[in-house]
């Protein structure tokens, strides 16, 4: 005769099972086409289940067009603005344009330029593209004052289906020369959107929408480790500001910007919700069982 409790334990294993098999189905449907990307006209696009991004920039300022798949109608745009130089005179080491002084001959409004975009490099599984990287390099060097012409931007940018809904874009500084030797140094980007949303700050994250900018608290330079702390303005013009201390050589700091979880496009749930939905109902046949 069989022991209850084993049988038991035989039901709640098999159940436990089909379950993780139902999980790894939702997992792998989740990013089953992999990346999408093509370049057209100056304008790369990259393509996951959950975000769409249009990379522009062939013959001005780089910008980012990112939206969820089959809704082109609520969009979002961040485009490099200008980079200048600050003296934090409430040392909160923030760029707020109503307490910190800026340094005279230092900004440089960045329009018109020529940008470079690099090949993709592609990381693949079979045939399905899993992660993306290229470079965007401005062409010519750019000069904070007459005597500097040795400055380059770049941005490198990486994409994969670990983090599908989201897009990391290196920003690289190098050979600039400070006007200053005791300002900071500041990079504004120009952020717009289709409908008027509500600028929500946890730490080092701005929401805005279902979209999201979030950036690292520390770059990297010539000499190692430096702070970085992103503010907002809450002028018409609607500018994220990334501040970074006095730094030499080259600097490379590694924000992100993405699209917040939700229904897919398709209705299907995320693979959060799928899993706690799974859990929820083995857990009540367990307990059913056990009565």
């Amino acid at each position: 005769m069989v022991n209850p409790l084993e049988m038991l334990s035989m039901r709640t294993k098999t159940i436990s099972i089909i379950f993780m098999a139902i999980l790894l189905v939702g997992i792998t449907n989740t990013s089953a086409k992999g990346i999408n990307s093509q370049y057209n006209n100056g304008i790369t696009t990259l393509e996951t289940d959950s975000m769409v991004i249009e990379i522009k920039g062939a013959t001005n300022i780089p910008a980012f067009f990112f939206y969820a798949p089959g809704n082109d109608t609520d969009t979002y745009r961040l485009q490099l603005d200008s980079i200048f130089e600050i003296i934090d005179d409430d040392g909160n080491g923030i760029y707020d344009a109503a307490e910190d002084t800026l340094v005279p001959n230092s900004n440089l409004a960045l329009a018109s330029l020529n940008w470079e975009f690099s090949d993709f490099i592609t990381d693949t599984d079979g045939e399905t593209v899993t992660a993306i990287h290229f470079n965007i390099t401005s062409t010519e060097a750019l000069g904070n004052n007459p005597t500097d012409g040795n400055l380059i931007l770049q941005f490198r940018i990486h994409m994969d289906l670990v983090n599908e809904a989201e897009l990391k874009f290196d920003v690289v500084v190098d050979g600039y020369e400070f006007v200053d030797a005791n300002a900071m140094f500041v990079i504004a980007f120009k952020l717009t959107t289709t409908e008027n949303v509500n600028m929500v700050r946890t730490q080092s994250k701005f929401s805005f929408g279902n979209a999201f900018f979030e950036s690292e608290t520390t770059a990297n330079d010539t000499n190692g480790e430096m702070k970085v702390a992103v503010s907002y303005g809450e002028s018409a013009d609607k500018k994220l500001y990334i501040a970074y201390e006095h730094f030499d050589g080259r600097m490379v700091h590694d924000p992100t910007i993405g699209l917040t979880s939700g229904e897919t496009e398709n209705g299907e749930l995320p693979i959060l919700d799928l899993f706690v939905f799974s859990s929820a109902i083995l857990a009540i046949v367990i307990v059913r069982k056990r009565k």
